[in-house]
């Protein structure tokens, strides 16, 4: 993660579009200037963890031509696994499938002599192809010759379903436990969104990916030569197993009784015995789904909101393949367009000077600006909050009418939302931090939609009301100008505080980021973009 944060790139960013800061009229025309063009289609948004799980389970169970999908992470977890395995079962129906997995997030899948059995044996059904996207070894020799770790450390950042070219299923959620468990059952749960579409614009998330599988930086994972030991057992045990459970076809609980019935399940997907080793693979990965309460029964999924809506999908390129940052531009230019308030969540908030002058001008003309966010307490990126932690305050002094909520509580808020006004909604994969701005390919759904807005609104509401936020704030005076420390004060010239990351946050870990803000800002010049830090 240091090193992602840290990439140093051998090009000067000099794009015209990452430096300038457009006047928009409104929220429409902000929305009227992002590519594509518009198109009319269904926006449904799913937050619960279970009911995203269910949906991505009957997305594929429908599937009948084609499966196209790109993901960050796929952990080898029950989830992970399993959905893999639902890959598999489709292809060997007919089904034709694309995987596209990130280098980087995916590594413990995709490493050479490491973890890609369960890839090649997808590779072997003949209706699978699995690509990686930049995978770090092959780029570790040019990162060492250009003194740069753009090669090694650009990715994909995305988290796309599509299904016969119909249905597509992205938002924040990778693959793995911690994005489809109850946060009451699994610790590290996450919280986070996804939106379901129908329509054309369907087809601009399969775009996205499309660019993606043409990249230079793509390799092919092809299957084994000789298969000496095949995973085609567990893989079909695996999807039995999490279709009775999702579908609710064997008992919840007691525990014993339940995974006796997975078991079952799963050796009669077989036409003989499985080995000892596959079957004792799988029970681990039984003994986890069992705990996996919440999505027992969750398929097929419940009805969700269907808005019809304006819909372009922006999607921004890896700096693996060229300088992109569509995503950060329709940010700025939906800032620019708002007149009245814009709401934003995000795991993460270190931002560019770019993107805070968009702040200062949006404040300039009053628009409220609220901000959800993690504390040190929830993020899952100390670097991020090392550089976000003492930061804040200046921010906030720079941008009068933003107000910060940071998450007092463990489970980790994953959420890429935003609303500008009343009519102009943005969900996706992109994080307000340099790596989503300058490293990662991004996509967002831009929404226009007032009741789509409101719905992201309320949710945000519902956030703020159940008590798992505090806000940061720093004093002011009776004008509303922040105050600042006097000429002989240590912190001379910085805001006054009144409530941050150092009022909740234990001493040790506040001292941890005090050392790795240090690091940080001793190489900040090996970057090619700067980000505010002070």
């Amino acid at each position: 993660m240091l090193i992602a944060l840290i990439a140093a790139c051998a090009t000067p960013i000099l794009k015209q579009s990452l430096v300038g800061t457009p006047r928009v009229a409104s929220t429409r025309r902000a929305f009227d200037s992002l590519a594509p063009t518009a198109t009319t289609s269904g926006v449904s948004l799913i937050l619960d963890n279970a009911e995203s799980w269910a949906a991505r389970w009957e997305l594929l169970a429908d599937a009948e031509r084609s499966i196209d999908a790109s993901y960050f992470i796929v952990e080898d977890d029950t989830f992970g696994a399993a959905f893999l395995a639902h890959l598999y079962a489709k292809a060997l129906q007919g089904v034709h499938v694309r995987l596209l997995l990130d280098g980087r997030g995916s590594a413990s899948l995709t490493l050479p002599l490491f973890g890609r059995d369960l890839l090649q044996e997808l590779a072997a059904t003949g209706n699978v192809e699995v690509y990686v996207f930049n995978p770090p070894m092959p780029q570790l020799l040019r990162s060492v010759w250009e003194r740069s770790f753009l090669p090694m450390s650009s990715g994909t950042h995305q988290k796309t379903l599509v299904v016969d070219e119909q249905l597509a299923l992205t938002g924040g959620r990778n693959l793995s436990r911690a994005y489809f468990g109850a946060t009451p059952e699994e610790p590290a749960a996450m919280v986070d969104a996804d939106v379901l579409l129908d329509g054309p614009a369907v087809l601009e998330v399969r775009a996205s990916m499309e660019r993606e599988l043409n990249s230079d930086t793509v390799v092919r994972i092809w299957p084994d030569v000789v298969n000496i030991s095949s995973q085609r057992d567990e893989l079909l045990m695996l999807y039995a197993a999490m279709d009775a459970w999702v579908r609710g076809a064997v008992p919840a609980e007691p525990t014993e009784q339940a995974l006796a019935a997975l078991g079952a399940k799963a050796l009669a997907a077989l036409a003989s015995s499985p080995l000892p080793a596959e079957r004792e693979h799988v029970r681990d990965h039984l003994r986890e789904l069992v705990r996996a309460q919440g999505v027992w029964g969750k398929a097929p999924l419940a009805p969700q909101t269907r808005h019809q809506a304006e819909v372009k999908v922006v999607a921004s390129a890896s700096r693996a393949d060229e300088l992109d940052d569509a995503a950060t531009d329709a940010f700025v230019r939906a800032l620019g367009g708002a007149r009245e308030h814009a709401v934003l969540v995000s795991p993460y908030f270190v931002i560019t000077p770019r993107l805070l002058r968009a702040f200062e001008q949006a404040s300039r003309r009053g628009v409220a600006i609220t901000l959800l966010t993690n504390s040190p307490v929830s993020s899952d990126n100390p670097p991020a909050e090392a550089l976000f932690f003492d930061t804040w305050p200046e921010i906030e002094a720079r941008v009068p009418t933003l107000r910060i909520f940071a998450k007092r509580t463990r489970h980790l808020l994953h959420r890429k939302l935003a609303t500008f006004d009343d009519g102009l909604s943005f969900a996706g994969t992109f994080n307000l931090d340099p790596f989503s701005m300058h490293m990662n390919s991004e996509t967002i759904v831009a929404v226009w939609s007032p009741a789509f807005n409101r719905q992201l609104r309320d949710e945000v509401d519902r956030l703020l009301a159940g008590g798992e936020f505090v806000e940061y704030r720093i004093v002011r005076d009776a004008r509303g100008k922040a105050r600042r420390y006097p000429a002989r004060h240590p912190k001379a010239g910085r805001p006054v505080v009144a409530y941050g990351p150092r009022d909740h946050v234990a001493p040790k870990d506040i001292e941890a980021l005090e050392a790795m803000r240090e690091l940080m800002l001793s190489i900040r010049g090996a970057w090619d973009f700067q980000v505010v830090t002070d």
